[in-house]
């Protein structure tokens, strides 16, 4: 999320120095980060900051609040078009119906405890414990950093019981304030991986705190991160293993496989933009990849009127499951041609080694045909295909795929 050189340019204007080479991290931070998940926690967070350095330090902050500025300007111009039509367009967007589902209080506590430990899942501090264990050991001993660790402590709690309960904060606000439920507010989680790393900084200027366990533990999250980033570690086992079997280890060339579509577009041989294309047991964004204008997508807004077209065609699948039906109901970002036997194995993501076949897909082929779509690329074999209106036209499979397609038409 680059939270490291942000706050290495906030602290140089607070400090007064280096503001030329500040300002520009902070006027280009913007433009290589994700809006939703930075831009209103990190304009809060600096704010409150701010407010806090003047009032109580009672200090010249003139830099710092130029530098908030220059931020929040940078991040209207980067995101200007996503911003224009959210305050613009009155249109229903299927955010409109997202619903939350609301955990009881042993299952929020539970939450509480696990975010502390681990971060939230798409944020994960990985190996919180250790230096939770150090910090509260500093915190008890009262080494000469003690304060500045309780105050990351806190941080850590606070974030950690404001994203376990924001779902019952929603219930007293979702009519007055409709925002609260359409956009994620408790994304304050991205900071705790963060402030974990802060805490193991602060660790190394306190000299009662064993250098040997600190350096350990510095090591240890090195090779964690590496263990944990998937991407990292299959491009490092495809260069230790070359010859290593592509089912296991997915490449970026694997999974996307452009040379197996290019074979799908050679027979079809129409023109793309001529028909429309469902996926199913694979990502729509592979098809996307390649070429093709598909009906399915992960969207994080779109027309409510299309959720409900889209709706109707995997009905007969939703009502067969109901974790699926409260996803796609209450959810819906991911816009699938859902299948409730995929639910139980692998999903949306079902590579050829997995070997799964689908006995009976029940979903409305005619309004797949009335929104101009002719073709489904399925990862696994339909057995009921001929029965709801599918032909199968032919099977694609190469070495270098993480999937075999079987190509069914319409």
């Amino acid at each position: 999320m680059g939270q490291p050189i942000l706050l290495w340019s906030f602290l140089n204007l607070k400090n007064r120095k280096r503001h030329f080479i500040s300002y520009f991290v902070i006027f280009l931070f913007p433009f290589y980060s994700h809006f939703a998940m930075t831009a209103p926690f990190i304009l809060i967070t600096l704010l409150v900051y701010g407010v806090y350095v003047i009032i109580k330090k009672r200090t010249n902050s003139s830099s710092f609040i130029i530098g908030v500025g220059a931020l929040f300007i940078s991040y209207i111009i980067a995101n200007f078009i996503t911003i224009e039509n959210f305050l613009q367009n009155n249109a229903q967007t299927h955010r409109d119906l997202w619903k939350n589902n609301y955990p009881d209080i042993e299952s929020t506590i539970r939450l509480i405890a696990e975010t502390i430990l681990n971060g939230q899942y798409h944020a994960a501090s990985i190996f919180g414990l250790p230096i939770l264990i150090i910090a509260l050991y500093s915190i008890f001993k009262k080494t000469s950093k003690w304060k500045t660790i309780f105050h990351f402590i806190i941080s850590i709690v606070l974030i950690a019981f404001y994203y376990s309960t924001y779902r019952y904060i929603t219930v007293f606000f979702e009519d007055s304030l409709h925002l609260l439920t359409t956009f994620n507010f408790n994304r304050f989680t991205f900071f705790v991986p963060f402030i974990f790393y802060l805490l193991l900084l602060t660790f190394y200027s306190d000299k009662k705190i064993n250098r040997v366990l600190l350096y350990s533990l510095t090591w240890v999250f090195c090779l964690g991160n590496i263990y944990f980033n998937s991407e990292l570690k299959y491009s490092t086992a495809k260069l230790i293993l070359p010859n290593q079997s592509t089912q296991l280890l997915p490449s970026y060339n694997s999974f996307f496989s452009p040379a197996l579509f290019n074979e799908i577009t050679a027979f079809i041989a129409l023109p793309q933009e001529d028909y429309r294309v469902v996926s199913l047991g694979i990502h729509p964004s592979i098809a996307q990849y390649n070429g093709f204008y598909t009906l399915d997508s992960y969207q994080n807004i779109y027309p409510l009127e299309y959720k409900f077209k889209f709706r109707k065609i995997i009905q007969p699948e939703l009502n067969k499951n109901n974790v699926l039906k409260e996803y796609f109901d209450n959810w819906g970002s991911r816009v699938y041609l859902f299948s409730s036997e995929l639910q139980e194995s692998c999903y949306v993501d079902c590579p050829k080694y997995f070997s799964e076949t689908i006995q009976e897909l029940n979903v409305d082929v005619i309004s797949l045909k009335q929104m101009s779509c002719k073709y489904i690329f399925s990862s696994v074999k339909i057995i009921n295909a001929e029965q709801i209106g599918l032909e199968l036209e032919n099977m694609f499979e190469d070495d270098q795929s993480f999937y075999q397609i079987f190509l069914y038409k319409i």
